[in-house]
């Protein structure tokens, strides 16, 4: 048990320290998939996500960013998965933040991850 919780310390602390290499932005297919999320599972507006999909493409690596969204939700994510579910919604709530058209919670932005963190 100890091992396990320690290897899910390890990969939180590596998904979120670990920049996305200096790529200017994800490929077409994972920018689309991010601001589909973005837009439907957040209730975000086109705004919002761009903004988002533009700051996660400098913070989260590409393959990480593909594996959350492709991971299934709720209690069958990775905590790897889970971590960088996290990391997006932080870059998701600050651009919210910064818009002038904020139209979500908190609670619903959680809700995508199952309720993690609740």
């Amino acid at each position: 048990m100890r091992f396990s919780a320690l290897f899910t310390a390890l990969a939180v602390t590596f998904v979120i320290s670990v920049p996305a290499q200096a790529l200017e932005s994800y490929p077409a297919q994972l920018t689309s998939q991010f601001v589909s999320w973005c837009t439907t599972a957040q209730n975000q507006p086109q705004t919002v996500c761009s903004c988002a999909v533009s700051q996660a493409s400098v913070q989260i690596p590409a393959v990480s960013m593909a594996s959350f969204l492709n991971a299934p939700e709720g209690a069958g994510m990775t905590s790897a998965s889970q971590s960088v579910g996290v990391a997006a919604l932080q870059i998701v709530t600050t651009c919210a933040a910064t818009s002038a058209s904020s139209g979500t919670s908190g609670k619903s932005l959680m809700n995508s991850l199952g309720g993690f963190g609740q």
